[in-house]
């Protein structure tokens, strides 16, 4: 059983009555008071608030390999189909990146 900054690791291997003892707790849940200790002790259970910039990630589509296969099917196509069939293609990589970025 491992700790890290009093996360549990592992626990998916553990028997139930591991997790509440590691824990401090039982299947009933915490008692008011243990609840309010906590709170004071711990804070309350947010993550730190950090600015989203959609930036990096649109970027790092450039590293995906499926993206660069898209890219070139794009520009042979392009080659040697039609515009038409060219530009279908390219909005398909771009309906990709957004998708893909948008996780």
């Amino acid at each position: 059983m491992k700790k890290t900054d009093g996360a549990i690791k592992d626990f998916w291997c553990m028997s139930p009555e591991q997790v509440y003892l590691s824990l401090e707790s039982n299947e009933k849940g915490l008692s008011e008071q243990e609840a309010q200790r906590r709170l004071k002790t711990y804070g309350y259970n947010e993550s730190e608030s950090r600015r989203f910039c959609r930036d990096p990630i649109l970027l790092r589509q450039f590293k995906n390999p499926f993206f660069t296969i898209l890219i070139a099917c794009v520009a042979v196509s392009g080659f040697f189909a039609t515009i038409d069939q060219a530009g279908m293609r390219a909005k398909l990589v771009g309906l990709f990146t957004v998708a893909n970025s948008a996780q």
